[in-house]
């Protein structure tokens, strides 16, 4: 009898260390688990970060060659403009007809107004979203390849699901993409429907502080 008695113990603490071995393998793999979502989550916004370098580089360089394009075209079109300013000086001072000033005012101001377009840069997030489908792309220059308004090149892209933006909404929609990641509302990949609800409440946020 002191043999089973001494048995049953013997079960009953073995039961007991077992447990006790169960509940720290849980812990443990919680631990690693854990441990392995916040280094995903570190990996990401490390890679934000990397996008967020890459794109304000590649949008400064975008931007040189955009005042490069426009001081030549200036150079091109300045005795141009001058011989015009001056024709309707000398048309103004000289000439009583209005009907032909008028008309030559007209061809002067409609040359102006026809000069292409410099300047305009914006970072373009594909449907794909981040961090695959993202790049700084010229309105401007492809305004004046296509010889299609600004308006219409953005409004083509935006009718293709892209997502667009200027430097500094990017920056803060980065911003605040590295805070939902770090919370875990976020991973990647974000798609651009994802980016513009982010970009939007970040924006309502902003305006609320």
């Amino acid at each position: 009898m002191e043999a089973v008695d001494l048995f049953h113990s013997s079960l009953k603490d073995f039961q007991h260390q077992a447990g006790i071995l169960a509940e720290t393998v849980d812990s443990l793999s919680e631990s690693f688990e854990a441990e392995a979502d916040r280094e995903t989550r570190d990996d990401a916004v490390q890679r934000l970060k990397e996008i967020h370098s890459a794109v304000d580089k590649d949008f400064e360089e975008a931007r040189s060659r955009e005042s490069v394009a426009s001081y030549a075209e200036t150079r091109v079109n300045l005795p141009f403009l001058i011989a015009g300013s001056i024709a309707k000086i000398i048309m103004a001072s000289t000439t009583e007809n209005l009907p032909t000033l008028k008309l030559i005012s007209q061809v002067c101001d409609e040359s102006t107004a026809k000069k292409p377009s410099y300047g305009t840069v914006m970072v373009c997030v594909g449907a794909k979203g981040l961090p695959d489908d993202v790049r700084v792309v010229s309105i401007s220059g492809l305004a004046r390849q296509s010889n299609f308004p600004k308006s219409e090149i953005i409004r083509k892209l935006q009718q293709n699901g892209c997502l667009l933006l200027n430097q500094e909404r990017f920056a803060r929609l980065i911003d605040k993409l590295v805070v939902d990641i770090r919370e875990g509302l976020l991973h990647l990949p974000i798609l651009a429907g994802e980016l513009l609800r982010a970009e939007t409440l970040g924006l309502e946020g902003k305006r609320l502080e």
